[in-house]
């Protein structure tokens, strides 16, 4: 499994900071996280019991995509969710 850093920083200035990229103003290093949340609290919403399990099942049927305007092998039957 691939390792990735994460950053914690208010909305505000993530925006800026995307801002700044994309002006050329700020160049990133390869060490700065590239994904970005709010607070605590979102991160771990994200990464809850549920949505781990879905990560886990998406990863292990390898849908052909998740596309909403393709339609991809059902997954729902391996998570007992509704299609």
């Amino acid at each position: 499994m691939n390792r990735i850093t994460i950053g914690i920083m208010p909305q505000k200035k993530i925006r800026e900071r995307i801002y700044a990229i994309a002006r050329g103003e700020y160049q990133p290093g390869p060490d700065e996280p590239k994904v970005w949340f709010t607070s605590m609290k979102s991160l771990a919403e994200v990464l809850s019991d549920d949505n781990r399990a879905l990560l886990r099942v998406i990863r292990e049927t390898q849908p052909e995509s998740s596309v909403p305007w393709q339609k991809p092998r059902d997954v729902s039957p391996a998570t007992s969710r509704a299609p």
